[in-house]
Formats: C-alpha cells, structure tokens, sequence
C-alpha cells in the first residue's frame, strides 16, 4: 500500500545498504590515510596528463577547476560506504568538479546529464 508506515519504515534494497562494518570514523580514517592521498593525487595527474593543456578536468562537464570556479574532487563510482573493499580501486575513481560532485551522496550519477 503506498504512502503506508510500513512503507516508510522498510528497510533500504540491498543494492542501497552499507557495507557491514563500515562506519563513519572508518571513512575518515581512509580519507585522511597515505594510501588515499597518494592514489587521489595519482588520479588527479593521470586526469591532467590525458589533457592537452596538461590540466584536470571534471570527466561529467569537461570544465577545469579554474572554469568551473570550485575544486575537483576524485569521486568514487561505487561509494565507499556500499562497497569498502573498492576504496582504494583506481578503476572505481573519477574526477568531478565540486558542482557535478555536490548532492550526489552516495547515489550514482550514471545517465544524469552535467
């Protein structure tokens, strides 16, 4: 029945819960972690280096950071909180501007134009 409570009090799909085990402190331990820095800065190069003018571009709208007016973030694909394990994939990781990046959380982008 829709609009029912136990609609609104059902458990999210699969698909949308977090990895077990995860926890915010966890994520903030990763982020501030060598391991990260070293593979965002990695990302943010290789980006910058498939440029001609040798600077990073957002992958969704193709603006720098100076265009855009915002920093570029390295994003996960598959958040980090659904699946922990592919944190540190280079092939889960993109660059996207703070426009393209904000509200997204963690849903995915695929199909939403810039």
């Amino acid at each position: 029945m829709f609009g029912s409570r136990a609609d609104t009090l059902a458990p999210p799909p699969a698909a949308e819960r977090a990895t077990p085990g995860y926890t915010r402190a966890k994520a903030e331990r990763f982020r501030r972690s060598q391991a990260w820095r070293r593979l965002r800065y990695r990302i943010l190069a290789a980006n910058a280096n498939s440029h001609a003018d040798g600077k990073a571009r957002c992958t969704l709208c193709n603006r720098t950071a100076a265009e855009a007016g915002c920093a570029l973030h390295v994003d996960h694909r598959e958040c980090v909180s659904k699946n922990w394990g592919r944190r540190l994939d280079a092939t889960n990781l993109r660059v996207l501007c703070a426009d393209c990046n904000v509200g997204r959380s963690n849903r995915p982008l695929e199909g939403v134009a810039p």
